[in-house]
């Protein structure tokens, strides 16, 4: 499944716009697929919360956001028998919004998965990175589930910010994104309050800067880089670096900007010095 301190401050509110589809989710019949206490494989229904997008495909056409699970998928369970992740691989569901994994774990009361990146933790909390892409159509957004049963759902623990940059022949090295908060936009940690999971993140100097390193030349017809960050209040905006053959721009806004779950916000920038 596929998802800095100069200051020219940026209109915010004027250059954002979020843009989200939510589909209908499908149901798992759970005949069959009752757990012994020890097995050799269990198959999990993994299913995709409302406002959550395993596979974001943005659609010229509708202007929205596909949500779908994809051939290959895996994801992460935690098996506290063990003390460590177990992987599981898609059997069934790929182009939809609702799958089937299978992979080897014992019955317990309580199952943490997580999708789209190698966690640490344990089933009461989790820590991870976010990796960072260049996309063409597609992002992996990191997700995480809780449930006492075989059945997941799965919650994006992540949003999207994707800038559009537009030139006269810049050859571009990379595109850097910095909250003005103290804290890393590319590690999250997860606290599990009644199953519902609690996002917070971690102050980490050396990351407090993310980058995109895709090259690119830019022209009249945008160029986008995609930045997956944790969601949540981005209290005193964030700084953007466009770093190129002749020189770095740095754009930035001073308002506090809040990402929601899930979804996309676009910013489009001409590069000048």
């Amino acid at each position: 499944m596929r998802i800095f301190i100069y200051g020219i401050v940026l209109a915010a509110l004027a250059m954002f716009s979020g843009c989200e589809a939510v589909l209908p989710q499908e149901e798992f019949s759970s005949e069959g697929l009752d757990m012994p206490e020890v097995v050799d494989s269990v198959i999990f229904s993994a299913s995709l919360d409302s406002q959550t997008k395993a596979n974001l495909v943005w659609s010229e056409d509708s202007q929205t956001l596909k949500t779908i699970w994809s051939s290959g998928d895996v994801i992460q369970i935690f098996d506290k028998n063990k003390f460590k992740w177990v992987t599981f691989e898609i059997i069934e569901g790929a182009g939809t919004t609702s799958a089937k994994f299978v992979g080897s774990i014992q019955k317990q009361d309580v199952y943490v998965a997580v999708y789209g990146s190698e966690p640490q933790g344990n089933d009461s909390w989790v820590e991870f990175e976010i990796s960072q892409k260049q996309w063409n159509e597609y992002s992996t957004c990191p997700m995480v589930a809780y449930s006492s049963s075989t059945r997941l759902n799965f919650k994006n623990m992540c949003s999207v910010l994707c800038v559009s940059l537009t030139g006269n022949g810049e050859e571009v090295y990379r595109v850097g994104f910095r909250s003005r908060s103290d804290f890393a936009p590319c590690c999250i940690y997860i606290e599990f309050n009644n199953g519902e999971p609690d996002v917070s993140w971690l102050d980490i100097h050396h990351y407090h800067i993310i980058y995109n390193f895709s090259c690119a030349t830019l022209s009249s017809t945008p160029t986008d880089y995609y930045f997956v960050i944790p969601y949540g209040s981005y209290e005193d905006g964030f700084d953007l670096y466009v770093e190129t053959n002749v020189g770095t721009m740095t754009k930035s806004t001073s308002e506090d900007i809040v990402f929601e779950r899930s979804q996309l916000r676009r910013v489009v920038l001409e590069f000048e010095l």
